[in-house]
């Protein structure tokens, strides 16, 4: 029987082996630049076929409520299920019996790094890839057109501002997918609208397997100031306002905390007036029409001013409502496990950015009417 090899030498990588004693080994998430505990991790094991392993988290419960997500190859992904996880001690853990499988990835949750991307982009060559800037490690960042004939507007989306939050990209790909289907809302889209998009905003943290999220001095979701500290945040505040067209509506994706309560849905972060209408309005549009398998309710917006959602904070959605968008400068929390009772699943995820996508559609489609009848709030 071969030695076991665990490691996080590939793209987005994550674990601290502490020790390994026959099969079972005591591991921990790499905090890194994290000012406080944080739950993201991956690896990689080898020479695993044959045995039946254990697998101790010494650093907290670091699994969704789906348990750990587990692929042969790196690319086809499935959960384990919580039932698996269990208590030793004070950490917590898995088994896992590897059969005749010799090498493995485990991860948080479905992953999605460069070669995720650049297979999207073989499979959709209408979508055009540009580089918006260089990161400060020298990667290049992404910026994605999918241009509408006339440019009336543009719609800006931005994604994985916390490096860890990797089902946030399924979403992305939706959106684009339903402005390329034959729908009514998918062809007005391709007509009159540029739908571009940031995939990886901390592409260095995402790569690098990296937290992200309350990233030392600040994460990538608190840089949206006058000064920005991050190259890719400056390079996207320059470039909006070069866009052509109307923007009207903006969708910054991210995913919640790990799990549990409204953890376990699809969320649209809750604005303050004017904004509270116009996000009404883009989510009874979205609840009215969905037909993915991860539903979205209108109740589950997060309410502006409860807990974390104070609304003072330089944030993406922020800058954009005020600064670039016209009507709703829109954040979505997308689920890591479950949503709704239903099992998260990246085809699953983008389900929900087509449906966002169509949500989308149908509401600059009302925007145009309500500009006509001048029913715009005087605000905008």
């Amino acid at each position: 029987m071969s030695d076991v090899v665990i490691d996080r030498e590939f793209a987005g990588g994550n674990i601290v082996v502490e020790k390994m004693e026959g099969d079972t080994v005591q591991l921990r998430q790499e905090r890194g630049e994290c000012s406080e505990w944080w739950f993201y991790w991956q690896f990689r094991i080898r020479g695993c076929a044959g045995r039946r392993m254990r697998f101790v988290f010494s650093d907290g419960d670091v699994f969704t409520a789906m348990g750990p997500a587990m692929s042969v190859d790196g690319r086809a992904w499935g959960w384990l299920g919580r039932e698996r996880v269990e208590r030793f001690g004070e950490a917590w853990g898995f088994e896992h019996e590897f059969g005749e499988v010799d090498e493995a990835y485990v991860c948080l949750s479905v992953p999605y790094v460069q070669r995720n991307l650049d297979t999207f982009l073989a499979e959709h060559p209408a979508i055009e890839r540009s580089i918006l800037c260089r990161s400060e490690e020298g990667r290049e960042v992404e910026l994605l057109t999918l241009a509408g004939k006339s440019g009336r507007y543009f719609v800006p989306r931005t994604a994985r501002t916390h490096a860890c939050e990797a089902m946030a990209n399924f979403v992305i790909e939706g959106i684009f997918e339903h402005a390329l289907s034959d729908e009514a809302t998918g062809i007005f889209l391709r007509e009159h609208v540029d739908l571009r998009a940031v995939p990886f905003v901390d592409k260095d943290g995402v790569e690098k397997g990296e937290q992200g999220k309350v990233r030392r001095p600040h994460d990538h979701n608190r840089d949206w100031t006058h000064r920005p500290i991050y190259a890719r945040v400056r390079a996207i505040q320059e470039a909006v306002f070069g866009w052509r067209g109307e923007g009207v509506v903006s969708v910054d994706v991210h995913c919640p905390w790990i799990r549990n309560g409204q953890n376990e849905t699809n969320v649209f972060v809750g604005s303050s007036a004017p904004m509270d209408v116009e996000l009404r309005k883009l989510t009874d549009l979205l609840a009215a029409t969905q037909t993915g398998e991860l539903k979205f309710s209108a109740k589950s917006t997060f309410p502006f001013g409860k807990e974390w959602n104070s609304g003072n904070g330089p944030t993406c959605g922020r800058f954009m409502r005020e600064n670039v968008v016209k009507g709703l400068g829109a954040t979505l929390e997308g689920s890591y496990g479950l949503a709704g009772g239903k099992v998260v699943t990246a085809e699953g995820a983008r389900g929900l950015g087509r449906d966002v996508g169509r949500a989308l559609a149908l509401y600059i489609m009302e925007w145009e009417k309500r500009k006509e009848r001048k029913e715009l709030p005087r605000s905008f």
